[in-house]
């Protein structure tokens, strides 16, 4: 059965490309209903890919879906996606390339890539979801489908290494789902209405559904604050659950009313970014950066590390409240993700084992401190007694895993309550 991706359709400054695909969703679903040869679209996802991704808009995710097509009549669908293709790109052309207030990571024009594949390469969508891949990579990769299709700029085609991504993602051992409501237009520019109250009931009411409100600010994550159609997006165990919420939403006076919506399967809080976790021994206390941001340096213990440079950020929370209290010495497990530039950003963290702080020799009945007598001696005091060799001091218990508070998570992180 045939597949349709998409990606880079946006700048900050608007465009959607969720939004976009889903417009693409309505019209071939109602042109099946009116006889096209083709079925209602199947499977819609939204796929997250790398993080780090230097092209990407926001949260680097990209669509896609499965299309049932009748024998002989997959030019018909080719034909209506080249049509489909060159519409949007005119919608897009007016998009104006804003650079962000709190990135130093230069922003591009959009570089939309339509691809329609006769199959899966899920090996593709892991190297793109846990690191760099390159467009030659992408390029190569499509050609092993001899029915493979391509709309886009041949020059400027970056959007090929999401649509293929979220084509090959699988999500077989894992997945979400995110429900998304999109505003009516006269809306786009004014301040989105959904009431902090209603979230809160929505969560308690439905409670699979996920990441719906910060636990310390209590504030609503559902919306973005960008100028985009995007009304909320939430985020869910099961597709049921995620439509009812959002009616339940909906069913509320003051909440602003959205023009439509769609469910997608996704890979969100599912944590296919990071391979494994890993053991190891801090090579000195912590250091403190500029801007509370704690730099650990650590020996390995577990297969294949030797050192590795961990960095937890201010805004991390509760991992960078256990990484600025750990000592030189001490145990720790962690999971992560490596930056471009060789450090791994924390996204949780275990106190393993801790090592003894303010260490002392035990005191002597006599009121005096044992003292070493020698290597593999004994400790030994003044007034002749001996004692085992042993050190006492500040012990502490090892620690539950930390992660950062839903605000200030990355979309793929898995939260400690889905393991």
């Amino acid at each position: 059965m045939p597949w349709i991706g998409l990606d880079d359709t946006d700048t900050l400054s608007g465009g959607c490309t969720t939004y976009e695909f889903h417009l693409l969703i309505t019209e071939l679903s109602r042109l099946s209903d009116l006889g096209s040869p083709w079925g209602i679209p199947q499977d819609t996802r939204l796929v997250r890919l790398w993080p780090f991704a230097s092209k990407r808009t926001r949260g680097n995710a990209a669509l896609a879906l499965k299309i049932d097509v009748l024998e002989g009549h997959e030019n018909s669908l080719l034909d209506f996606l080249e049509g489909w293709y060159i519409s949007l790109k005119k919608r897009i052309s007016e998009l104006e390339v804003v650079q962000s207030n709190h990135s130093e990571r230069l922003q591009h024009s959009p570089e939309p890539c339509l691809l329609y594949l006769n199959k899966q390469f899920p090996d593709f969508y892991w190297k793109a979801v846990r690191g760099h891949v390159t467009l030659e990579d992408a390029k190569k990769t499509v050609l092993e489908d001899p029915l493979s299709k391509i709309w886009s700029d041949e020059k400027k085609m970056s959007g090929l290494i999401g649509s293929l991504a979220a084509i090959s993602w699988r999500g077989d051992d894992d997945c979400t789902w995110e429900l998304t409501a999109y505003r009516r237009i006269e809306n786009y520019l004014t301040k989105r209405r959904i009431s902090h109250d209603s979230v809160k009931l929505m969560s308690d009411k439905y409670n699979k559904t996920l990441l719906n409100r910060d636990p310390n600010s209590k504030k609503p994550l559902i919306s973005p604050n960008t100028p985009c159609p995007v009304l909320y997006g939430i985020r869910a165990e099961n597709d049921i659950d995620a439509l009812n919420a959002h009616e339940y939403l909906q069913s509320f006076d003051e909440n602003e009313i959205c023009t439509s919506h769609q469910i997608w399967r996704t890979n969100q809080a599912t944590g296919d970014h990071i391979e494994k976790r890993y053991t190891g021994v801090l090579n000195s206390n912590p250091i403190i950066l500029k801007g509370g941001h704690i730099y650990l340096e650590i020996s390995g213990i577990s297969e294949g590390v030797n050192e590795e440079r961990l960095m937890a950020f201010e805004e991390s929370g509760n991992i960078k409240q256990l990484a600025n209290d750990l000592k030189k010495g001490d145990t720790i497990e962690w999971m992560g993700l490596r930056c471009p530039t060789g450090e791994i950003h924390l996204e949780r963290l275990k106190l393993v084992k801790a090592t003894i702080g303010n260490r002392k020799r035990p005191m002597c009945v006599c009121g005096v401190r044992f003292e070493s007598s020698g290597k593999n001696q004994p400790l030994r005091c003044k007034c002749g007694k001996t004692f085992p060799r042993l050190w006492e001091g500040e012990k502490r218990d090892p620690s539950e895993w930390k992660e950062p508070s839903s605000g200030n998570r990355r979309h793929l992180s898995k939260p400690l309550n889905r393991i």
